[in-house]
Formats: C-alpha cells, sequence, structure tokens
C-alpha cells in the first residue's frame, strides 16, 4: 500500500518553501505591457512634437548633457538664453527628468531627442507597474491590475502631459508617485532593511523632479500611517527627512536666492484649459488628425468617474471603510479645490487622477456581493469597459515636424524667432538676472550668428576685440586671451547673478552687478603681457551649506542602511495575494485582445477603420472661409454661447490655415462692436494667434485659437458681434499699418477686420 505525502498548510509552510512556491507575478507583466502600448507613440515615431514642453525638454536635456561634458555635476546656468546674455533657469527648475534624459544621451544615445522620449517610455512603464504594486500592497491582484489600467489610460497621463503639454517633469513624478506610496506601505509592513534606503531615494528624485507632486505624495502617504507602529512611523519619517535633505542642493538655493531675479511670463503665451467642472466631466475624444498639435483634454474620462460611482455603491452596500475610500474622499476634496479655488493648477489632475484610480479599483468589491460563479466574467467586463473608455489615447498621429541639430545658437535663435525660451516649459515664467528692459546686443547676435560668443566688452567692444580672443567657451565658464590692457571696469555680456566670479592667471579680480542693466562688470588691472582672463559661475555659501547638506544626508543614509543591515535577522516573507489563474487568463485575454484590435486600427492600411476623420471636430463651427494675402485663412469658428448678461464672458474658438509658410508672427485683436450703432464697447490687446507662433505653422494643418470675450457689467442689452484684427508683430510690438486685409470665398475683399456670422445678444 503507497503512502501519501502530507500536504503543509500554506501558512505553517517555512518561508523557503513559500518563497519557493509563490510563481510568477503575470499582474506586474500584464500592467508593463500596457503601459507600454500606452507609451508605444513614443516607440513608434522618431520625432516629438514642437512647441510644446517636449522640444523645450529636448534642448534642456542638451544644455544638460554639454554642462556635465564640461566636468558640470550640477548645471546651475542656462548659458544662451535671455537675448543671449543667459539665466539661472536649471537653479529654479527641478533638474531630475531632464538630467536622467542627459545621463543616457551621454551614455546611451548621443541624442537628446530619443533620450527624451526613453524617458518617457520608462516613466509611463514605472506608473503602470507602481500603481498595481502599491495597489496589490494594499488589496490584491486584481484590483492592482485594475488601478493601473485606470492610471495609466487616465487622459491626464495617456494623453495630456505627455502628447498635448509635453510635460515631462509631470509625466516622471506621475511615474514616482504609486512607487513612492509603495515604498511607504512596505516600509509599514515589512520594515526591512533596505525599505527604509528606497523611502530615502524616491522622496529625494520626487524633490528634484516636481516638488509640488512630492508635497502631494506626503499628503498621500498619510492614510497608510494609520494602523502602523510608532516605530515604523519615526523610520518613515526619518526616511523623508534624510530625502528631503538628500536634495537641499536644489530646492535650499532655489529657495533662498528666488527673490534674486525678476520672473518674466514667455511669449507666445501657452493656455491650458482650466479645471472646471464642464472640462472634468467632459468625453475623452480622439485626437483630431487634421489639427497641428494635440489639444489638452483636462477631463478625468469616464471610466474613472464610472468605476467611482459604482465603487461608491459597493462600499454602500459592504458598510466599512476600506483604504480606497479614504482615497476617493482625497481625490474628491481635492477635485472641490481645484474648481472652486485654482482652476489654473492643472498639474492637480495628476494626483486626483491616481486617488480616483486607486478608489475605482474598489469596484471590484462587487465580486464579494454578487454570485461566485459571476466573479470571473465580471471582473474581465470591468477591464473590457476601461479599455474601450481610453480608446482615444491610442490613436495618435505622427508628430507634424522635426527637431533640427540642437547648439548654442539654435537656443538663441528660437527666442529670436519668437519661439519662446527653448530650456523652459511654455507655460513657465523665466527668472531673468539682468533688467528686463535692457534690449538684445547686435554685437552679441552677431557673434552667435558667426559662432564667436564672445562676451568681452559691452558697447565698447570694438575698441577691445583687438585686444582679446575667446578661446573657450561653456556653458558656466568662458576663458580669453587678453594683451595689453589699461587698468579698467569692463562690461561682460553675460548677466550678473551670485556666484560669478573671474580670475586673470589665477588672481581673482573684483566683480560687480552693473546698476543700468545688470551685466557682469570686471574691475581689470593694467595688462603688460598677454595673459589668460577666466570667467566661472562658481558657487556661493548658500550652494556650498545646500552640498554640505546633502553630503550629511548621504552618510547618514548609509550609516541608517549599514546598521539595519546589521541587526537585521533572518528575512520573512511577505505573501502577496497574485492573480489567480481565472483572472489571470481573463486579463490577459481581454488585454491582449484588445492591444491587437488597436494594432490593427493603427496598420499603415487602415484593416480596422475605427481612427477619426480629419477635421471631424469641426463639426457644428461656423464655416467661414476667409483668406488673406500673406496665406493665413479663418476656415471656421465657435461661440460658447450667443445669449449673455452684462458680466458674464464666453469663449470663441476661431479654426486657421495657413496656404503657404508664414514668414510673419501673427497677433489678434478681438473686437466686440454694437449692430445697431457700430459702437465698440469692448475690446482685447493684441494677443498671440494660439501658443504656436505662426511662423511655425505646417502647410494645410488646422490650428485652433480659443480666447475668452469679457462682457461689460455696463452693457445695454442688444445685439453685438464678434470681430478681429490680424497685425503682424515683432518682438511683441504690433503697428496697425500692418494689419491684414481679409477677402471672402468669392475674392471681394472684406477689410481689416474679419466679422464672426453670428450674433451675440446682450440681455
Amino acid at each position: 500500500m503507497m503512502s501519501t505525502v502530507p500536504v503543509i498548510p500554506k501558512h505553517e509552510q517555512p518561508d523557503w518553501m513559500r518563497r519557493a512556491s509563490r510563481g510568477t507575478d503575470w499582474g506586474v507583466l500584464l500592467a508593463l505591457l500596457f503601459g507600454l502600448a500606452v507609451a508605444w507613440p513614443f516607440v513608434r515615431y522618431p520625432t516629438l512634437p514642437i512647441q510644446n514642453g517636449s522640444e523645450r525638454a529636448v534642448y534642456r536635456t542638451w544644455e544638460t548633457a554639454e554642462s556635465l561634458s564640461e566636468g558640470r555635476l550640477y548645471p546651475r546656468w542656462s548659458a544662451y538664453s535671455a537675448d543671449g546674455y543667459g539665466a539661472p533657469i536649471p537653479e529654479f527648475y527641478p533638474p531630475g527628468a531632464t538630467y536622467a534624459a542627459a545621463m543616457i544621451q551621454l551614455f546611451i544615445t548621443e541624442d537628446a531627442s530619443q533620450a527624451v522620449r526613453i524617458i518617457y517610455i520608462m516613466a509611463i512603464c514605472l506608473a503602470s507597474m507602481g500603481m498595481y504594486s502599491f495597489v496589490m500592497k494594499q488589496s490584491n491582484a486584481a484590483a492592482g491590475l485594475l488601478a493601473a489600467l485606470l492610471y495609466v489610460s487616465s487622459p491626464y497621463l495617456g494623453l495630456t502631459a505627455p502628447y498635448a503639454l509635453g510635460d515631462l517633469s509631470a509625466c516622471v513624478a506621475m511615474a514616482l508617485l504609486p512607487g513612492f506610496l509603495w515604498a511607504i506601505s512596505r516600509l509599514y509592513k515589512q520594515n526591512e532593511p533596505y525599505d527604509q534606503i528606497i523611502v530615502i531615494g524616491l522622496s529625494a528624485a520626487l524633490l528634484l523632479t516636481e516638488p509640488r507632486y512630492a508635497m502631494a505624495a506626503l499628503v498621500l502617504s498619510i492614510p497608510l500611517s494609520f494602523n502602523t507602529t510608532p516605530q515604523r512611523l519615526k523610520a518613515a519619517i526619518g526616511a523623508l527627512s534624510i530625502g528631503a535633505l538628500l536634495a537641499a542642493f536644489y530646492w535650499l538655493p532655489a529657495l533662498s536666492e528666488y527673490n534674486a531675479v525678476y520672473w518674466v511670463a514667455q511669449s507666445p503665451t501657452f493656455e491650458r484649459p482650466p479645471l472646471n467642472l464642464g472640462n472634468l466631466l467632459a468625453p475623452l475624444i480622439q485626437v483630431d488628425p487634421a489639427f497641428l498639435l494635440i489639444q489638452p483634454q483636462m477631463t478625468l474620462g469616464w471610466a474613472l468617474i464610472l468605476c467611482n460611482i459604482l465603487a461608491l455603491t459597493a462600499w454602500v452596500q459592504k458598510q466599512y471603510i476600506t483604504p480606497s475610500l479614504t482615497y476617493f474622499l482625497i481625490g474628491f476634496t481635492t477635485t472641490l479645490i481645484a474648481i472652486l479655488w485654482l482652476p489654473d493648477a492643472s498639474w492637480l489632475l495628476g494626483p486626483i487622477s491616481f486617488c480616483y484610480a486607486v478608489s475605482g479599483a474598489g469596484i471590484l468589491g462587487w465580486r464579494q456581493i454578487l454570485p461566485l460563479r459571476t466573479t470571473r466574467i465580471f471582473f474581465g467586463a470591468v477591464l473590457l469597459s476601461v479599455l474601450l473608455f481610453s480608446v482615444p489615447v491610442f490613436f495618435l498621429p505622427q508628430p507634424t515636424n522635426s527637431m533640427t541639430s540642437i547648439d548654442a545658437q539654435s537656443i538663441f535663435q528660437y527666442e529670436q524667432q519668437g519661439y519662446g525660451i527653448a530650456t523652459l516649459p511654455p507655460w513657465q515664467p523665466v527668472p531673468i538676472a539682468h533688467e528686463p528692459t535692457l534690449p538684445m546686443s547686435l554685437t552679441l547676435q552677431n557673434g552667435y550668428l558667426a559662432n564667436d560668443i564672445n562676451r568681452f566688452g559691452g558697447s565698447d567692444r570694438r575698441q577691445l576685440q583687438s585686444l582679446t580672443t575667446l578661446l573657450s567657451n561653456g556653458t558656466h565658464e568662458q576663458t580669453y586671451q587678453i594683451r595689453s590692457f589699461a587698468s579698467q571696469l569692463v562690461e561682460v555680456q553675460q548677466a550678473y547673478y551670485p556666484g560669478w566670479e573671474a580670475y586673470l592667471e589665477g588672481q581673482a579680480l573684483p566683480i560687480s552687478r552693473r546698476a543700468n542693466n545688470g551685466l557682469l562688470e570686471i574691475s581689470l588691472p593694467e595688462i603688460r603681457t598677454t595673459s589668460t582672463l577666466t570667467i566661472l559661475l562658481g558657487s556661493t555659501t548658500t550652494r556650498t551649506a545646500a552640498w554640505l547638506l546633502a553630503a550629511v544626508a548621504l552618510i547618514l543614509a548609509i550609516l541608517l542602511l549599514r546598521r539595519r543591515l546589521r541587526q537585521a535577522g533572518p528575512r520573512r516573507y511577505y505573501d502577496d495575494a497574485l492573480l489567480n489563474a481565472d483572472d489571470r487568463r481573463m486579463a490577459s485575454l481581454v488585454i491582449i485582445l484588445f492591444l491587437g484590435l488597436v494594432a490593427l486600427a493603427n496598420a499603415p492600411n487602415n484593416l480596422l477603420p475605427l481612427r477619426a476623420s480629419p477635421n471631424y471636430t469641426l463639426q457644428g463651427a461656423i464655416r467661414m472661409d476667409n483668406r488673406t494675402d500673406v496665406g493665413l485663412d479663418a476656415i471656421a469658428a465657435r461661440l460658447s454661447k450667443t445669449v449673455v448678461s452684462p458680466g458674464d464672458s464666453l469663449t470663441v474658438t476661431t479654426y486657421w490655415r495657413s496656404s503657404r509658410f508664414l514668414t510673419g508672427n501673427y497677433q489678434r485683436r478681438l473686437i466686440l462692436r454694437d449692430v445697431t450703432s457700430g459702437n465698440t464697447p469692448w475690446q482685447s490687446p493684441m494677443t498671440s494667434l494660439s501658443s504656436i507662433p505662426t511662423r511655425r505653422w505646417i502647410r494645410g494643418r488646422t490650428v485652433a485659437d480659443t480666447a475668452e470675450v469679457a462682457i461689460p457689467a455696463g452693457l445695454a442689452p442688444g445685439r453685438y458681434i464678434l470681430s478681429m484684427e490680424i497685425q503682424e508683430c515683432t518682438n511683441d510690438v504690433c503697428s496697425d499699418i500692418d494689419a491684414l486685409t481679409f477677402f471672402d470665398r468669392a475674392g471681394s475683399i472684406l477689410g481689416s477686420q474679419l466679422t464672426v456670422p453670428q450674433v451675440i445678444t446682450v440681455e
């Protein structure tokens, strides 16, 4: 008679046996697959969109890589920005995302654009896997996979931030956010030697990538501390403190030197839709392939909304509070704050989407209520519904333009052509160290054009040029050879900023800020023999103290890890609720089948006609078809409403197209006119025609220009029309003599004002 092998219950098995029988975590692999599918446009297309944050991230990545190759561990100066005078942009804006891209450029790709694309791909994939891991720790793998799909396919992370805004820092921060909370949760539950180090590293990374997300992560970590022990709470607080000190080399100088610069808005203005109830509840729609740029959609998406509504009903049925309900309350509170008080804080949509993705996974609570035989079908139906609502994320057109070679001259010319600051996202103000009214130097401009950026000497440079030779030009340092020279004060066409130093043959020279323009001024002694002058950006007391704090934090982290490793006993095994066989098969079938259909629809021969047709978003707009003699054509317009009250406002969107290359940058003025009297009770200032300078428009592509019309409070009731005037402007200086003339479809002259063919009634 054969003896039976005794079966040891799982809870009685030793750790080594439970670890050996754990199996593969198919949930994290499915999350990775889905994240890669959302990031696929960055894999498929070799270019990035123009005139959004991605293009600026490429320029900053290149500049950071240049600084690193020159031996600068941490760049603090953008040498070729602000009319070529330079600006401390890296001092104030977090370096994390572009620094990582610069490292990839230096050691892997040797191409800044490819490096930025790789960072986007990594961020979206890590966001998916991080969300899965975090929610799995709190609940189970099925909820984790659903939360990952909700998070990565949410309109903000799946479409708006990476593709419409090109906000690289936000995408990386949204990847770090669930990873940080996973690390905090792991520290509270397991408290293994490396857990504190992971929290230290991720908290520092968040601060160096997007400090606002670091603050949001701190708030979102509070619910995780409710059921932990005081000892582990202290360990978490200590790790967070060390992480904050580790990033001190960035945030301490940025805070202390904030008032040492002027903060100037960029032109053209990059408008982002506000966070209002209408936008947040709007459905996610497909990108119009005829448009020059992808339009931002500040919506939650119906997948998040419906999952949270059904999750609420499940919580009511079960009648107890779950961790996902806590995150719903945080998300709902943050949504109210954004709508009522912070409608322009579009970055809040990232943490809000995170909260609703976590709470939306609570819809699987219905599996505990429904009959057992329907639970697997219910899981598959929920996954399929989320994927169907996310369809627009997977149909993105190829970027319409590619970037040319990047160098100091291209960064300078980018700004001079009216495109904005090349190394700064278009929605961020510029920290200017010199006087903002200082005009551009023609001699410096000629130096950029000739690739001879000799900053030595100001208006008297011609007299000094024969006495100086530029030996080397770097991002933070310049070296000159100086021949015989009389003792004098010399202006350097470089914006003054704390930390600039000058050395003549190794001897420090007095340096100061010229009062009338804010440029660098050096007191040179008499020079009788050929000498070498070096001008470089050094340290300050604050920056040195910040580096010391970061060094202390690093030492503390190493000592802490060493101590924890010495005190560590046998490593314990913690069970994770991985996907069971039924859920694994259902999830694999739904996700792979859906991605297969998406691949067919994206195939070149259009095997599955799911993509939107060009200009489908113009349906319902008022047709105009008015052209100008320069090739700028108004094709349609749309008013948000036609009946208003005094003191109200309405939105007008005009759709434009260029029939040929536009040689100038055009701005528009809106004019509200009384139909009866012809009076003009309101008109707007001259503003850029959309956030894309018209010189960058591509022939045949549609551009939407949205503006708000403020109805005067004392306006008399009546019928009004809206007209617009277009002028060519140089450096934001416009003239009525440069106003364009409009023609109708038949070629008849309409004059210098184009009227929207719809009456506005003021009641």
